[in-house]
């Protein structure tokens, strides 16, 4: 039996005009059927005739309805494999609400996607008609994935491939776009919001509203604040998740109370502690990196590389003295100031870079900050290996000597690269260090500390080459270069945070150990395996390697073989 035609005209016109819609007179939609078809064939014959009556129907959902849905897809789909994993092992369910949640969230995307696609196909056609279908392929491959039990990582894959999809094609991200403090200000304010507004629709009894507010809060609670708060707090991280969920014997989640039907002074107290738990995360994630910390740091890598560059270049000039090396000063001189404004524009185009891509977010800080800890591996260098430096001396010298004898067409552009060479390498390696600072914090600070480093090194600067004072170079190099060290090591801990917060790194906290926020903050060690190890790995690091060179230079000593100092043969004395 076939349906009769769906017709907009069928509705009261008064009822259109008041909703904005206009009279449609022809047939949405026709569902011929027929009996013997096979279930396949009966399958595809429904799945047209749903996407031609979804693509006549109009668009009721606003513009933040539809980026709420499409956020929340997404995060449904990051959560599924969390749950998955913590709920089945080895083919068991060993914890059934996890595994309830993985179904439900499943189910959940699976109906977003179907409300999603009318908008899709209206205003991302191309896109909906390439793809719509492979990720609603994927989705029942997954919700039929998770009651057979199967290993984790095709519970993975399928997710990954369906997020891949959404976030390439239909520029659909679980992450909000923006600044890191903004992302979680609002963040905070939407999860407030709906628990709010879930534990009103239980109060006047509309449960299943109810539900899908707080599923709305966790979601959002799960992949703005929780990836933050987890390594600088695994306990809160977690308790707060669980709070969203069924909590633990004392205290019931907000799910749970839901599903329950528990009574109301016991739903409210549910709600109180999951609010409270959102307020200590959020307080937590605004205790950002010390502002003094990062002046310190700031400070001492321009004081450690511009104090570099000028030991490096008193030691060039030293032997350029005297009217006759005049020009050979000249040369390396302007070779040096080029490599400042070399400087001010690597610093300026890096910027420029770093901030077109901030819509990554933690991921982009994890990487520049990588790159931070190498130049901080190379500077630190010179600690445990003085041919790091002295050997680049060496080099400088040689280029100089060698553009001097050359002839006078391209002697002076060879000065002026030993000059260029000489600053244009220490200033490079701050230049993109500093990008890692200010994409951690307050720019404030990183502008004093680099203004101070500055000002040290124009006035050692002046002392050297103006009034030719003999500095301690020595002491200062060791000085900012331990300084330079103890920056390493916090820089580290701040990159193991980074990429535990991304996902790149596991979170293995450290039983019954509690780290103080100063502590982390100062001296970047968090409270996990990865966030405690890993710093002192690389101050041992360090030091390792500075006690192995003093002793192979001690070794290299005891086996010299004296030179033996030729007998003098006394000539007899006339008087002997």
């Amino acid at each position: 039996m076939s349906p009769k035609p769906w017709l907009w005209r069928s509705s009261p016109p008064k009822l259109l005009e008041t909703a904005g819609l206009s009279p449609v007179t022809t047939p949405v939609a026709r569902l011929d059927w027929k009996a013997d078809l096979t279930p396949e064939e009966q399958a595809t014959l429904i799945t047209d005739w749903r996407e031609k009556l979804e693509a006549s129907l109009p668009n009721l959902f606003t513009d933040s309805d539809i980026s709420r849905m499409q956020r929340l897809l997404a995060r449904l789909l990051k959560i599924v494999p969390r749950e998955y994993e913590n709920g089945v092992a080895d083919g068991k369910i060993t914890i059934d609400f996890e595994y309830r949640e993985a179904v439900a969230f499943t189910d959940k995307a699976q109906s977003i996607v179907n409300q999603l696609a009318p908008v899709w196909k209206q205003e991302q056609a191309e896109a909906y008609g390439k793809y719509h279908g492979e990720i609603t392929g994927l989705l029942e491959k997954l919700a039929a994935a998770i009651p057979n039990l199967v290993p984790l990582e095709e519970i993975q894959s399928l997710t990954s491939q369906t997020n891949t999809i959404l976030e390439r094609e239909f520029h659909i991200s679980a992450r909000r776009p923006g600044d890191k403090g903004d992302v979680i200000e609002e963040t905070a304010l939407e999860v407030r919001a709906s628990l709010g507004s879930s534990l009103a629709a239980v109060q006047a009894g509309q449960w299943e509203v109810a539900e899908s507010l707080r599923l709305d809060a966790y979601t959002a609670f799960d992949t703005e604040i929780e990836p933050r708060v987890l390594p600088r707090n695994p306990d809160l991280g977690r308790k707060a998740e669980r709070s969203f969920l069924d909590g633990d014997e004392n205290a019931p989640g907000i799910k749970l109370v839901i599903d329950r039907r528990l009574p109301m002074d016991e739903i409210q107290a549910a709600y109180e502690r999951t609010l409270g738990m959102v307020e200590q995360s959020v307080d937590l994630l605004k205790v950002a990196v010390s502002p003094t910390t990062i002046a310190v740091t700031a400070f001492g890598i321009v004081a450690r590389e511009g104090l570099e560059a000028v030991v490096i270049l008193t030691a060039l000039l030293a032997g350029l003295r005297g009217p006759e090396n005049r020009s050979t000063r000249k040369g390396i001189s302007q070779g040096a100031w080029l490599a400042l404004a070399a400087t001010a524009l690597t610093f300026w185009l890096s910027r420029t870079i770093v901030t077109s891509l901030t819509q990554f977010g933690e991921k982009l800080e994890a990487i520049v900050s990588i790159l931070a800890v190498a130049i901080l591996l190379i500077v630190t260098n010179w600690v445990f290996h003085k041919f790091y430096w002295s050997g680049w001396n060496s080099k400088l010298r040689a280029l100089s000597k060698s553009a001097t004898g050359a002839t006078h067409r391209w002697e002076w552009l060879a000065l002026v690269g030993v000059g260029f060479l000489t600053i244009y390498r220490e200033g490079f390696e701050t230049a993109l260090f500093m990008q890692s600072l200010l994409l951690e914090g307050n720019i404030h600070a990183v502008v004093i500390g680099g203004i101070a480093g500055l000002g040290l090194i124009a006035a050692v600067g002046l002392l050297t080459f103006r009034f030719g004072v003999k500095l301690p170079y020595r002491k200062l190099l060791i000085v900012t270069g331990l300084l330079v060290v103890s920056i390493m090591v916090t820089f580290s801990g701040s990159t193991v945070r980074l990429f535990q917060t991304v996902g790149w790194l596991p979170i293995d906290p450290i039983p019954h150990v509690q780290i103080p926020n100063w502590v982390s903050l100062w001296f970047g060690l968090y409270p996990s395996w990865q966030g405690v190890l890993i710093p002192l790995a690389m101050l041992g690091y360090v030091g390792g390697a500075w006690l192995l060179t003093r002793w192979l230079s001690a070794r290299a000593r005891a086996n010299e073989t004296p030179v033996p100092v030729p007998a003098v043969r006394r000539t007899p004395s006339i008087h002997s």
